[in-house]
């Protein structure tokens, strides 16, 4: 399962899904009301059966040493939009998400080890590997 955060509308989550099922692409607010602190999204994922694959636009995660520790804990594999994700309108954000998703959602759900990604939002679309999750 691939899990949006609420910081990307819940129409992303149903439109990828729709575009492609084969992940089952959720938004958060599926799973928790809006407003949930990133820690307790965490702890939300981590206490999933399976594993979730994780997307977000907040890179500030990654320089929040409690959010850094509670993400390197529960060992999921996330994907950062890189900040220029943020000046998008929703009909660029959603094309750009749909052209990419492709060998997003191949990359980030074949990973043999729980990986930090960042999805870049110019006219590459590149997803760079950070490092994986356990050395965060």
């Amino acid at each position: 399962m691939i899990i949006l955060d609420e910081n990307l509308p819940p129409k992303a989550a149903r439109m990828l899904d729709a575009f492609d099922r084969k992940y089952g692409v959720r938004s958060i607010v599926d799973f928790a009301d809006r407003g949930i602190s990133d820690l307790d999204v965490f702890k939300l994922l981590g206490e999933m059966p399976e594993k979730p694959v994780f997307i977000t636009q907040d890179g500030r995660i990654l320089k929040r040493p409690a959010e850094r520790a509670a993400l390197k804990d529960i060992d999921i594999t996330i994907v950062f939009l890189a900040p220029n994700w943020m000046n998008f309108s929703w009909p660029e954000k959603a094309w750009k998400l749909v052209k990419a998703w492709p060998s997003v959602a191949a990359e980030v759900t074949n990973c043999r080890k729980p990986t930090v990604f960042e999805l870049q939002g110019g006219s590459s679309l590149k997803l760079s590997r950070l490092c994986l999750t356990s050395e965060l």
